[in-house]
């Protein structure tokens, strides 16, 4: 983090890049863990921050409970990633469907969130769910965090829980 900040840090480089509408925000971006994140947020005022979130997020070192909340004091753009854990969310006969996953991250405070797809047909899914949005209650939240939560190690793989798949070997994924 000292790094980031020095005066030959990355820092001045992505101000450098706004000053001269190169880009016109600033963000952060993490997977595995919040405290380096939230510590950024604390010292900078970034304009966007890309999370990890899912149902599983909050069983272990939760960006939900420990980043998120300061985001939105901060009036950040929030971006949701790994709404579906790389599809792991569907394994084990299917332990949640996408609308779920879906509907449960958008019930939190974010601004959008970011989904990976290989098909046309998965695009249109996500679309028809996006659309007919309505957010999930606080009982209807804990009931789909009480369903993946025997399933966190495998969901949480990007924090470290679990084997990363060999396909991603020496990649920062």
């Amino acid at each position: 983090i000292d790094r980031i900040f020095a005066d030959d840090g990355v820092l001045k480089a992505m101000e450098k890049a706004r000053d001269e509408d190169v880009v016109r925000f600033l963000g952060i971006t993490g997977h595995a863990d919040p405290a380096p994140m939230k510590e950024l947020v604390e010292r900078y005022p970034f304009d966007t921050c890309l999370m990890a979130l899912n149902a599983a997020d909050k069983h272990y070192n939760s960006f939900i409970e420990k980043l998120l909340p300061i985001c939105v004091d901060k009036n950040m753009g929030v971006i949701g990633m790994k709404i579906p854990a790389r599809d792991r969310i569907f394994d084990h006969g299917g332990i949640i469907s996408m609308k779920e996953a879906m509907t449960y991250t958008l019930s939190l405070p974010v601004s959008t969130i970011i989904i990976g797809i290989d098909k046309i047909p998965e695009l249109e899914e996500n679309i028809s769910i996006a659309k007919e949005f309505k957010a999930l209650n606080e009982d209807e939240m804990l009931a789909i965090e009480e369903k993946v939560k025997p399933y966190k190690d495998h969901l949480l793989f990007y924090k470290g829980l679990s084997d990363w798949p060999e396909e991603w070997s020496g990649n920062n994924v």
